[in-house]
């Protein structure tokens, strides 16, 4: 095995050497180092070679992550940002900084996620807000004190426009699931397949998706959905079934909604500018 391939591998490097590669178009070379910084992001949790994503500094995941933008591993670059998501659930990094660097990249979606995490992170918990009156809406603008105010007005305004959709998104997905037969959803998928894979995974999704509105994050949904999609994926010549299009369709919809209910109008963001920079 290479040292480039080892924990003995000097990442930083690797990265200006990416940046580099890129800018002056060294395709080869960009390639050899984007392929190698490739292998220490995908590495597993555990063992001789541990993914860097899950230990280094945010300032590090931007870099990997705009990389990839600029290379494009989109691939690599969705894998990176599961991992930054999951360490702003735990508490591990500053969401302020993932906020800005989705914002530079326009990454909607990991943008809107990492938005409705801090909201469930503070507190907000989206059961209770279609089920009382209209004090239910002011709940959200409290949310946020620590962040600079244009980023508050994006995660409030934001959080506001998903009340009106949450529930109808969940309860559509749900009459999608339950519309499905208990024989296969498609010819190519063998009954008994279908019993003893589909319907055990159809059943799973019907259970985690009303905590779409309880206190687990979408994020949290849309993860759960991913696994649910691997196990019912087939394996290669394997029959498949209809039910991971219905899956995927419902993780794209969430998805969807989290890239499009964290944007703001320009002009209430230069509003909000001028009331941050104060009087002159």
């Amino acid at each position: 095995m290479r040292v480039e391939e080892t924990k003995a591998a000097n990442i930083q490097r690797l990265i200006h050497l990416a940046f580099i590669t890129n800018k002056y178009n060294f395709r080869k070379s960009e390639q050899w180092a984007m392929d190698v910084l490739t292998i220490h992001c995908q590495a597993p949790s555990k063992g001789s070679l541990t993914s860097i994503c899950l230990t280094c500094s945010a300032s590090t995941l931007e870099a990997l992550i705009e990389l990839c933008v600029r290379c494009g591993r989109q691939k690599l670059r969705l894998e990176i940002e599961k991992k930054w998501l999951k360490r702003l659930s735990n508490g591990e990094l500053p969401v302020l900084h993932a906020l800005e660097v989705g914002e530079r990249l326009r990454l909607d979606s990991f943008l809107g996620q990492a938005y409705y995490d801090y909201a469930i992170k503070a507190g907000h918990q989206p059961a209770s807000r279609l089920d009382q009156d209209a004090t239910a809406l002011e709940a959200p603008f409290s949310l946020g004190p620590d962040l600079p105010i244009i980023h508050r007005l994006r995660l409030n305004v934001g959080l506001v426009s998903l009340m009106f959709v949450g529930r109808a998104i969940e309860e559509g997905l749900q009459r999608d699931l339950r519309a499905f037969p208990t024989s296969p959803g498609q010819p190519t998928c063998t009954a008994h397949g279908h019993q003893k894979n589909c319907i055990p995974v159809l059943e799973k999704a019907l259970k985690v998706l009303p905590e779409f509105n309880k206190t687990s994050s979408m994020t949290d949904v849309i993860r759960t959905l991913d696994h649910l999609i691997k196990k019912c994926s087939a394996k290669k010549g394997e029959p498949v079934c209809g039910v991971i299009s219905s899956l995927e369709n419902t993780r794209s919809k969430i998805q969807k909604a989290l890239g499009e209910h964290f944007q703001v109008r320009q002009s209430l963001e230069s509003e909000a500018a001028s009331h941050e920079s104060g009087p002159r």
